[in-house]
This record gives structure tokens, sequence and C-alpha cells, in this order.
């Protein structure tokens, strides 16, 4: 009879072993779940970051506000367009809309043209690294992500666009708010 009750005790613990892997398992997957939304396919950090703040813009309401956390990198730029400007000049650029080197003139993608439209756009470094030169943006490239609005898409209500850079990777905040006519992201220090 001892035998036989060793032999049980032997068995529940190897069952309850098993089931306690197949628990650890089941948690770890359940943790990949949430963590990687499945919508979100396989994206860059910076496309990752930019469409989350498209959600963000799609579920603020109207006449809100809310302080984002945004990352990005150097090989992109945040860029909004107001529904009449298809093209933000190099030399129009001003410190609270978002003003940095740019060699050329930034360009909306023509399936933008008439509506406000957000871009997480191209930024070629080449020049800037190392010649010390400008930066080059391009949003008119087939894998820039823009997305479309009703409203002007801008750093503030003096803007009629938005810029927004920065090479390191580390978070920075954002203040977005909307209204009838705007979508508002600023920067913050």
């Amino acid at each position: 009879m001892t035998d036989e009750s060793g032999h049980n005790i032997l068995i529940s613990k190897i069952i309850g072993l098993i089931m306690g892997l197949l628990l650890v398992f089941v948690l770890l997957y359940i943790i990949y779940l949430i963590l990687i939304p499945k919508d979100l396919g396989d994206l860059s950090l910076p496309q990752f970051q930019f469409t989350k703040l498209i959600k963000d813009i799609n579920d603020i309401k109207t006449g809100n506000g809310k302080l984002l956390t945004y990352s990005s990198s150097r090989n992109f730029m945040l860029v909004g367009f107001n529904k009449n400007l298809d093209i933000i000049k190099k030399d129009s650029l001003s410190n609270e809309c978002g003003k940095y080197p740019i060699a050329l003139d930034i360009e909306k993608q023509k399936t933008c043209y008439g509506k406000g439209c957000l871009c997480l756009c191209n930024v070629d470094t080449t020049l800037a690294s190392e010649f010390g030169g400008d930066l080059i943006v391009n949003c008119k490239d087939e894998d820039v992500k823009c997305s479309l609005f009703e409203q002007n898409v801008i750093a503030n209500n003096n803007c009629n666009y938005l810029l927004y850079y920065h090479t390191s990777q580390d978070a920075k905040k954002l203040l977005l708010s909307k209204d009838d006519k705007d979508i508002i992201i600023t920067p913050q220090p």
C-alpha cells in the first residue's frame, strides 16, 4: 500500500508540474497579446508611435486636451499641414510652428490635398551628419504614413503647419488638443 500511495504522490506532482508549466505558457502568451497589438503589425518604434498618436487624435473629444508621450528617431519627422497648405516653404519656418534646418520645401502628399494631414515623413540626415548641411524631409514617398483629417493639423493657433523632429529616441511630451477647426499638437519643454 505504501508503494501505491508513493506512486500516486509522484503522479500528482508530475501532473501539478505539467499544469504549472502550461499555466506559465498561457500567461506569457496573454502578456504577448496585450503588449503586441495585432492590428499594428510589425511596425518600427516611430511607426508604432505615429499609429498610436493617430488613435489618440481620433479618440480625443472636441474641446479636450491630452498630454502624450511620443518617441521617434532621427530618420523621421512629424509633419502636419492645414487644409490650404500644400507646401511648407523652408524660408517661411517659424520657431513656434517648428523650425529646423531643412534643405528643401516640404510637399504634402497628393492624397492629402484639400484636407488636414499629419504625416510621419522620411528624413535623410546624410548632408547634416557628414557635411554639416540641412535635413532633407520627404513626405511624398510611398512608404510615408499619412492620416487625413477634416481639421487643420498645426502646432498652435498662430501656425498653418507643424514640424516636430528630435534626434534622440527619448520620449518627449506633446500636448494634443482638438476643436472643430484645428488639431493642435504642441511639443512640451
